[in-house]
Parts: C-alpha cells; structure tokens; sequence
C-alpha cells in the first residue's frame, strides 16, 4: 500500500473513531429532564436526571445546620422520593412567594410543604397527603388573654375592630377559609403585614411591629424556644387544619408520573420511612422543650440539692473543712453533669448557672457551720443514724433525678446521637461525679462493686428510654413530663428499698 493509500486510510479510520465516540458520548450525556420521560433516564446507567426544587427557612422542616447543610423533615422526605424515582433532588433558596411563581412557569420544577387550592391546581399536580398542618396564632403573652377559645372568625374579628396587625408568609395557603379570605382581603393593608418566614414574623411580634402571626403549630413551637421567646408568646389555637402535599409542575411533568410520586410516597409511609424521618426531628425538639420546661427546672432542682445534701453529710460525717464541705457537696452535684456535657461536646451547663454554684455553695456552708456548732456541744448519739437515712434519701433522690436530666440531655442533644445511648448518659449524670467524690476521700466505692446503685439507674433508664422510643411523638412540649417524674420516684423507690433489705438504710 501506498503512503497515499495509508494515509487516506488513517484518515477513514480516525473519522469513523471520532463518529463513533460522538455517538456514544451523546448516548451517555446527561438529558434535560424536560425531554421525554425523565424516569426512563433512570435506570439505563446514566447521569440521573436534576429534580429542581427550592427551600425556605422553615424548621424543622426546610433548614441549614452545621456546616450548611441542608435538612429538614420535608427536605430528606423530597430527597428520599427523589431518589426512588431515579432522580438527584437540587435544591435552591428562594421565598416561598417565589417558588409557587417557579412551579407556575416551569422554572422549578416540584415543592414540598404544599397545601392544594383552585389556584394552584391549575398549574400544578399535587401527590397525596405526606404529613398534615395545623395553624396556630402566635401573640405575645399578656395580649393572648381574652382570645382564648374563641372560634377562628371571631378571632379574626377581633383583629379586625381592634385594627391588630397580623403577620403572614408571603404565598402560604391555610387549611381555613377564614383565614385565607381575611388574608386575601387586607393583603397590602396595615391589618395583614407579609414577610417571607415565621422567624421574622417573630422578630416583629417581640419588636411590637405586629400583634400576632400565623404559623403552622411545630414550626411555632420551634422558633419560639430558639430563640428563648417560649415564655413570653401565647399560642391560640384556630380551626385550621390542611393535608400536606408534593406540588409539581404541570410545565414539566406528566399525570403518569405523579402515579409513580404517589406509589413512591406511599411505599414510603407503609414502610415507616416518613415517621422515622419526622420522628429524628421531634425528639430533639420536644425533648429541648422539655429541658426550658418548669417541671424539667424542679426536677434538677431536687437533684441538685439532694446531691449537694449528701455530699454535705459526708462530709460532716468525715469532720472536712470548710474546702472539703465544698467539694464533697459539689462533685455529686454537678459532676456527672460536667462529664455529660463533655462528652457530648456541649457547653458545660454547670458553669453557666448561678442557681447550682449557690445552691452549693449555701448547703456546704451551713452544713460547715452546723458541723462546727454540733462539735463544740453534747447531742443524743442516735443524730448519726438519722444522717445516715437522710444521706441514703437524698442519694437516691439525686441518683434518680439526675438519670431523668442525663437521659433528657442526651435526647434533645442536636447531633441526634443514637437514643440506645441515653441510659448509660442517664448513668453517667446519676452517678458520675459521685464515683469522683469517694474516690477522692478514699472511701470504697460500692457502686462499681457489691451494691444495686449504677443497676436501679440503668434499669428504669432503660425503661424510660424504651417508653419514650415507642411512644408516638406528639406536638407537645410536657408530654413526657409525668413518665419522667415517675422514673425519678421509682429509683428512689426501688434504693430506698434495696437498702433496707440489706440492713444498710442507715448507713453511710
């Protein structure tokens, strides 16, 4: 062959190569999902098609945290349905305003957090129900009085003749004629202010730039506790409660596939999938609502004393000084407490409170005096057997309140650690600086060794923590109130009772 001939040779070869590369790289590009059947690009090996869809500030269920990432109960619900129906969920931030008009015109192409209208209808398809909304009205709390129990329409009435500023997010849809008519009706008037999320609607009421705001009931809960503001709103309940859906954009999607949106989520639903992902967020929140709690405040209360108490008795028994008065009342108090928020690298809650350093500080104290003053006289020998049952009851009142706190702590903790930890956190608040304490004195620690002490806390934690785990999460921030008052009553309880059988009641 000639060299002309190779090289026209060489040539045809190198065309048909380049040809055949083309064709198998457009093969596997990635396809815009507007073209055709965005699920048939799902399972044939290629790029997965973009689901584009927006988020707003609304925790807990659209919400940066950490590092920025993006979570929220509605979040990994879309992301989770994303993927079972081959596509990667891409989500950008914009007003809620925004992104109706965005799934309107086809720019964006799903929302999830949706409550279905006419209006929207129109526009959009809708998949069944995922989880469902009920709307409160936030006020401030010495304003919210006279409201109470009122009907919706007469609230709104209310708001109407007494010329009450009312704040909205800018978009939303409420499961209420009422409410969306009145709305409507005063949007752009001085009786219906808009704003793009329920956090500055907050930032408003407590600024007294509006009288009351409209948020759905969790999301309420949540903004008032982060931002301290629990105690000074009220919530009003309304007749106001809608089913809460996928929106889709007709410009974009097909009636076949919104079936596969609904088999997907139902799928979803039958498999406790949804309920796992909306249970991670409300066991934080109810459970941190539950630490800013006043009965939450009553029980470490008790066991900060009781612990103090002991640690004061011992050291009478002992004859310390005024420094060892100090530090046998302290560690018992807050030590385990400090361990905890080590571990769980949290701010040391101790170090922040001036409630526990002088609850301390007065125990030891008058406990040092009162040691001094019962030296110097003559008092009937029995007095040591009577400290030995009250440093016996304080003990147990403080191991069981502070395995309560620990287990509470390590719940509403929000790097969501595994919950099959909270006992052993329960344990370690209970007993943790206890262990310190005897070991410093050079007293056998019994715990470790021959007596039910580290068991009745592990026990009812376990208990507690099995209670809390399959017992359906309501909205409410004092539903595990009465089962955690109960767990402290029953390890105190059940020591009290341990040490009479073992003839050491009295004992110290």
């Amino acid at each position: 062959m000639g060299s002309g001939a190779r090289s026209r040779a060489i040539l045809l070869v190198g065309l048909l190569a380049t040809v055949l590369w083309s064709v198998a790289a457009a093969s596997f590009a990635p396809v815009a999902h507007a073209q055709g059947n965005p699920l048939a690009f799902a399972t044939d090996g290629r790029e997965r098609p973009i689901l584009r869809g927006g988020w707003t500030l609304y925790e807990p269920y659209q919400f940066v945290e950490g590092e920025g990432t993006l979570t929220g109960i509605d979040t990994l619900v879309s992301q989770n349905l994303a993927e079972r129906l081959g596509y990667v969920a891409d989500f950008q931030y914009v007003d809620w305003a925004d992104h109706v008009v965005g799934i309107r015109d086809g720019s964006i192409d799903f929302a999830s957090g949706a409550t279905e209208n006419p209006e929207r209808a129109a526009f959009a398809y809708f998949s069944v129900p995922y989880r469902y909304e009920d709307v409160v009205l936030i006020m401030r709390a010495e304003q919210a009085g006279d409201l109470a129990g009122l009907s919706t329409a007469d609230i709104l009435e209310r708001f109407r003749t007494r010329k009450l500023r009312l704040g909205a997010v800018d978009g939303s849809v409420y499961g209420s004629d009422e409410l969306n008519a009145y709305v409507a009706e005063n949007r752009g008037t001085e009786l219906v202010i808009l704003s793009e999320s329920g956090v500055l609607n907050l930032r408003r009421l407590l600024a007294d730039e509006i009288d009351g705001f409209l948020e759905d009931r969790l999301s309420a809960i949540n903004i008032t506790w982060r931002s301290g503001a629990f105690d000074q709103v009220a919530e009003i309940p309304l007749e106001s409660h809608s089913d809460i859906s996928m929106m889709f954009s007709k410009a974009n999607f097909t009636p076949a596939i919104m079936d596969a949106v609904d088999s997907s989520l139902a799928e979803m639903k039958e498999r406790g999938v949804i309920e796992h992902i909306t249970t991670r967020f409300l066991f934080p929140l109810v459970f941190s609502q539950t630490i800013g709690s006043e009965w939450y405040w009553a029980v470490d209360l008790v066991g900060t004393v009781a612990f103090a108490l002991s640690g004061t008795i011992l050291g009478w028994r002992l004859g310390a000084n005024l420094a060892g008065f100090l530090i046998l009342s302290a560690l018992p108090a807050v030590g385990g407490g400090m361990m905890r928020d080590v571990l769980l690298d949290r701010p040391v809650a101790s170090l922040h409170s001036l409630q526990n350093i002088t609850i301390i500080g007065v125990i030891a104290v008058t406990g040092y005096i009162a040691s001094r003053i019962y030296r110097s006289g003559r008092h009937p020998p029995s007095i040591g057997k009577g400290f030995g049952l009250l440093f016996n009851f304080f003990d147990a009142a403080g191991l069981g309140s502070f395995t309560v706190t620990g287990i509470a702590v390590m719940i509403a903790d929000p790097n969501q650690y595994s919950i099959a930890w909270a006992p052993f956190i329960g344990v370690l608040t209970a007993a943790g600086g206890g262990i310190i304490r005897d070991t410093l004195v050079q007293r056998r620690v019994r715990v470790l060794f021959d007596d039910l002490y580290i068991q009745i806390s592990m026990f009812w934690g376990i208990l507690l923590t099995a209670y809390v785990s399959f017992t359906p999460v309501r909205i409410e921030p004092y539903q595990y109130g009465t089962p955690m008052w109960a767990t402290v009553a029953a390890i105190i309880l059940t020591r009290m009772v341990w040490l009479e059988r073992r003839g050491e009641l009295y004992a110290i």
